[in-house]
């Protein structure tokens, strides 16, 4: 799971840019590869509109690499941590998960919609 993280650092400038210090954000609940990539989603749904449309394809091509992964700890992390992260994010700004949904691959779009329609999730949106 971490040699995925790592990847994605280095080849993400933006991630590299800001997620460098996610020791300090981790939740100490949760377990480190789903915390770390709930990190990796808040700050991806943070600044999506200031990154380039080449670092927003190579990261959503990352994402959709890592739900795709063999690895199950991989695809468990990056769905129950990245995506949801990215999914809770984006939707406390405005108009951001409308810009970031049309982008995605088709497995984290599947993963994103299902999670968002459940019962629980609807239950804790703001519309």
């Amino acid at each position: 799971m971490l040699q995925f993280a790592e990847e994605m650092l280095a080849k993400s400038t933006f991630l590299q840019e800001h997620c460098h210090d996610l020791e300090q954000h981790r939740d100490p609940g949760e377990e480190t590869p789903i915390g770390m990539m709930g990190d990796f989603g808040l700050e991806i749904a943070s600044g999506y509109e200031t990154m380039t449309p080449a670092e927003r394809t190579l990261i959503l091509g990352l994402i959709e690499q890592g739900l795709l992964s063999h690895d199950e700890d991989v695809s468990t992390a990056v769905a129950t941590g990245l995506i949801e992260g990215l999914i809770h994010r984006a939707e406390v700004i405005d108009g951001r998960w409308e810009k970031i949904e049309p982008d995605l691959g088709p497995e984290a779009r599947a993963y994103a919609d299902a999670y968002r329609n459940a019962d629980f999730f609807q239950g804790t949106r703001q519309e």
